[in-house]
């Protein structure tokens, strides 16, 4: 957010600043808000005139204009809009499969060295394949239907997240785990409050890639085998020789693997904090509850003797004032609040 101040006149009354000063203030800041829209813009006008320059054919390379019209009309007055929504129910539930498949097999995992030994090595070989060459595959065994353009899109997405989900579950810090240990937590709820917050950051990384795997599935396996969807619009684009129409369909599904990418970021900011509440019963037959919060990806770090259970004890302070929990701060504190610590 860009704060502007009021400027002062020598009469002593405060004055808003000019559009133009508010302006330069926000570009000053943000040069990116001016660039960004500025290389757009410079980009369409070399695709615009640039064939023509050139010498090339506008049949092989039309203009943006030409393909901005031919979207507008398969839209709204074609069959786009329906290829468009099959193509994004093929790619989504592949994508729904592919990272809840992953979720369970990279669990299986991170906790059994046995199946990891067995298994995984299996699953790491099969990933080294050009998974799209399986789709003619999938489309004889399962016809020409959604199912084989879902399998082939489930099957893409399925690697990229299974192994950021093994990666994540595998390394967290050990002190964290000590410290749960020592407070008598259940695996479950190691897993819940530890292992899967510090695991967070690397699912996301490996959602931003599913994400555009399951995309380019789907579309190779309507390409293969298909009677709709984009991939078979855009094969009949071009036995059409028909290029706006083409273009049209490749600036679709650049859209719209930019806007499911742009969604998977927005949902990472803050993902990756977990609670956990520990309650205690006095003598008195009084509870009360203290807080442990972590925060994956080395957000928090273990000061001191973190796994000396009774010095742990010692720092877990009841709350008698308000029937509520109360936070502990004394093992995990925040990268900030360290550093202003150092700075006082």
């Amino acid at each position: 957010m860009v704060h502007i101040a009021a400027v002062p006149r020598k009469d002593g009354v405060a004055r808003l600043p000019t559009m133009a000063a508010r302006l330069r203030t926000v570009v000053g800041r943000h040069p990116e808000f001016l660039a960004s829209p500025a290389a757009l813009v410079l980009l369409l006008a070399a695709w615009e005139f640039g064939p023509g320059w050139l010498g090339i054919s506008t049949i092989l390379i039309p203009p943006p204009s030409e393909a901005f019209q031919a979207a507008v009309e398969g839209l709204f007055g074609g069959n786009l809009l329906s290829h468009l929504a099959i193509t994004c129910w093929e790619a989504l539930a592949g994508f729904a499969i592919g990272i809840a498949a992953a979720f369970i097999v990279g669990g299986i995992t991170a906790y059994s060295r046995l199946f990891e030994r067995t298994i995984y090595g299996y699953l790491l070989a099969i990933q080294t394949m050009p998974k799209v060459a399986l789709a003619p595959l999938f489309i004889a065994w399962l016809g020409f239907g959604l199912a084989s353009k879902v399998v082939v899109a489930a099957l893409l997405s399925f690697f990229p997240v299974l192994v950021n989900v093994v990666v994540g579950l595998k390394r967290c810090e050990p002190g964290k785990i000590d410290i749960m240990r020592t407070l008598a937590a259940s695996e479950l709820q190691i897993f819940r409050f530890v292992r899967l917050p510090n695991a967070l950051p690397y699912v996301f990384s490996g959602l931003n890639v599913a994400i555009v795997f399951a995309l380019t599935g789907a579309i190779a396996a309507e390409f293969i085998g298909s009677r709709e969807g984009l991939g078979y619009a855009m094969l009949m684009a071009n036995a059409e020789m028909n290029m706006p129409r083409t273009f049209a369909i490749l600036a679709l599904l650049g859209f719209v693997g930019f806007i499911s990418m742009r969604r998977l970021i927005s949902r990472q900011g803050g993902s990756s904090t977990g609670r956990l509440w520990f309650r205690r019963t006095n003598g008195d037959g009084g509870r009360h509850f203290d807080e442990l919060s972590f925060c994956g990806h080395g957000s928090h770090r273990p000061l001191g003797r973190a796994c000396d259970g009774r010095a742990l004890q010692d720092q877990l302070r009841p709350d008698d004032d308000r029937n509520r929990p109360r936070p502990c701060r004394a093992y995990l504190r925040t990268e900030s609040e360290l550093l202003a610590g150092r700075k006082s």
